[in-house]
């Protein structure tokens, strides 16, 4: 597999997997096929996946640069995480 070219990578990735993980059709299909069958199955379900997190990303996205009081929270719930994180470093 190739390296993550960034952390952005990584925590994509590992929502890919998350969303995975949580399907019960693709946990099912593990129990009863053979791995070359159940990579089969996996080749098309991943697409499905692909564009759900997608669009997810995409209401957020639209949630914070449309919703200003949505955008102040955030800033200022992660800038008061940050902030402490780096003072207690």
């Amino acid at each position: 597999m190739r390296a993550y070219s960034s952390r952005t990578d990584a925590l994509l990735f590992e929502q890919f997997k998350g969303d995975w993980t949580a399907d019960p059709d693709i946990a099912a299909a593990a129990k009863v096929n053979s791995f070359e069958n159940f990579m089969n199955h996996l080749r098309q379900e991943v697409p499905d996946h692909r564009l759900r997190r997608m669009d997810a990303n995409t209401d957020i996205f639209k949630a914070i640069n449309d919703d200003k009081a949505f955008a102040e929270d955030l800033r200022t719930s992660y800038g008061k995480d940050l902030y402490n994180q780096f003072r207690a470093a």
